[in-house]
């Protein structure tokens, strides 16, 4: 029994060659890639603004198993072909989720991109202000206005430079999805599934493609068999075309194996030469697309600049459902919105909308948002005027931020002149304190606009600074931690941002007298080994 079951063990080393070990890893790989999902946008967020987030990775993993269990399947019946076929298509389906999340999927894409968008500027006020928001009481700090996601739209033809070959990573970046933006918020599993499925590929064609022969005749020299039908010894098989000698062989007894002649790489050879047409297809396909959707925006400008507003008016819908990236361009709302209006068939919402942005553009925030309020109340689910809502409310909450409640130097500083001031916060008995800003009014604003577009980081990250200002430190100190919390979504969380937020946490434990808590948190602030569990992703 013992000898039965070593023999056993034996048989099952020895038929576990190169082929076989590479596909039980790729398997493993997408048994792993299960537990994670493939793109991951805040859940709160998306619950709060009533967006439909993507499938879990697991449903979409188990899909790409399920297909790869239908290759295997149809093996035994038809060889590997269907086998090589479900591969291949599965990691070319998985390679165009960029493309289909970006393109089909505009208000997940729309919040993607705006996220990056606000972490790219609040990046830049984290390197430029880095000393400013550190000092404890940020006496005379400034805070930078914010620029909305300018479109969502971002693949377009400016000129005919555009056909030049070293315009085309233009293509890749904004026609099929693979920018930053997309890559802010991917998760594991859609990485984990490519690698799965290329070690999959790579051991089909490392799996030796033998067919098992039977020859008659156990007399039959084998020298003479080799010489005549092409075929060595059978515990030595040749490189010879299975085709060839089932035709030719009359014996009997003799069995050996025997491999195709074109190999490995021949047949490598042969799946590239049949798929890479139908790759350039479905390319010429999605470039066509694109493309095409382009150059319908830009009749409709021109029938726009022309007063024909009825084609836009008709056009509009069609092509922001033909095309929906266009559902998120801010320009193609205010222009549909026009046209109706000045068609006789006015939308009050969108009507609203441009007006809004007719003096958001002006920088006059105060006036744009009852516009954009309005327009929203309307039309609830446009990203585009919620997007821009938002930013005129932040704006607006830091035009009054920066506006010092005394005069500035008329010598050029950026401090204000309290020379010969009653107000002289070092004189006596001073009737202000040494920070020059009005940060009440600030948080207003920005707390409004955190209603309107939830885990807007711009928001968050002025608000953390507006409260400390304020010497809310406890409250600087939450807004710091919803910080952290948002950053754990991305793929690659900003370290001076989250080290600020430490900074924050840091003053608030100070002041209620938790100098341990104060010390973790600055140790946290400087390095960022010491984050331990709040650097893990969720998946």
């Amino acid at each position: 029994m013992i000898m039965y079951s070593v023999q056993t063990l034996y048989r099952l080393i020895q038929g576990l060659n190169r082929g076989r070990q590479t596909g039980l890893v790729g398997l493993l790989i997408l048994l792993i890639s299960l537990r994670y999902s493939w793109y991951h946008l805040p859940a709160e967020n998306l619950e709060t603004l009533h967006i439909n987030s993507w499938p879990s990775g697991q449903l979409v993993s188990a899909g790409v198993l399920l297909a790869v269990g239908l290759g295997f399947g149809l093996m035994p019946w038809h060889g590997t072909n269907p086998l090589r076929w479900v591969l291949w298509s599965s990691l070319g389906l998985t390679l165009l989720f960029p493309y289909g999340l970006m393109t089909w999927c505009p208000q997940q894409a729309f919040l993607a991109l705006s996220y990056w968008h606000q972490l790219e500027q609040v990046n830049i006020q984290v390197e430029t202000s880095f000393a400013d928001v550190h000092n404890h009481w940020k006496q005379f700090i400034s805070l930078a206005q914010f620029q909305p996601l300018p479109t969502l739209a971002t693949f377009n033809m400016p000129d005919s430079r555009f056909f030049q070959l070293s315009q085309w990573d233009h293509v890749l970046l904004d026609g099929l999805g693979y920018g930053n933006g997309f890559f802010a918020f991917i998760g594991k599993g859609w990485s984990l599934t490519i690698v799965g499925l290329t070690i999959l590929l790579l051991a089909v064609y490392l799996k030796p493609l033998s067919r098992k022969l039977e020859v008659k005749n156990k007399d039959k020299d084998k020298r003479l068999l080799s010489k005549v039908v092409g075929i060595v010894a059978p515990e030595v098989p040749g490189d010879v075309s299975c085709e060839k000698w089932l035709s030719e062989v009359d014996a009997n007894g003799i069995h050996g194996t025997v491999k195709d002649e074109k190999g490995r790489l021949g047949i490598l050879y042969q799946d590239l030469r049949t798929g890479l047409p139908i790759v350039a297809l479905i390319l010429c396909l999605l470039l066509s697309h694109m493309i095409g959707a382009n150059l319908w925006d830009r009749s409709l400008e021109v029938a726009y600049a022309r007063g024909n507003y009825a084609t836009v008016i008709q056009q509009s819908p069609w092509l922001m459902r033909v095309y929906p990236p266009v559902q998120g361009d801010p320009h193609a709302w205010m222009r549909y919105g026009k046209a109706q209006h000045y068609g006789g068939q006015g939308d009050a919402g969108l009507t609203a909308f441009y007006q809004g942005m007719a003096y958001y553009q002006g920088h006059d925030f105060a006036q744009a948002i009852p516009y954009l309020r309005q327009a929203l109340h309307l039309h609830p689910h446009l990203w585009v005027i919620r997007e821009h809502l938002a930013a005129a409310l932040i704006n607006q909450g830091i035009v009054y931020f920066n506006a010092p409640t005394l005069p500035f130097s008329p010598h050029g500083n950026n401090y204000p002149n309290f020379s010969n001031s009653p107000l002289n916060p070092i004189a006596p008995n001073s009737q202000r304190q040494l920070n020059n800003r009005k940060s009440g009014g600030t948080s207003e604003f920005l707390e409004q606009a955190l209603i309107i577009f939830p885990g807007h980081i711009q928001a968050l990250y002025d608000l953390m600074i507006v409260k400390a200002i304020d010497q809310q430190f406890e409250a600087s100190a939450a807004i710091a931690t919803t910080i952290l919390n948002e950053q754990t979504y991305f793929q690659s969380p900003n370290i001076g941002l989250m080290g600020q937020a430490h900074v924050h946490k840091t003053w608030a434990a100070y002041h209620r007298g938790d100098l341990d808590a104060a010390w973790e948190s600055y140790r946290r602030s400087v390095d960022s080994d010491a984050w331990g569990e709040e650097t893990k992703t969720h998946e």
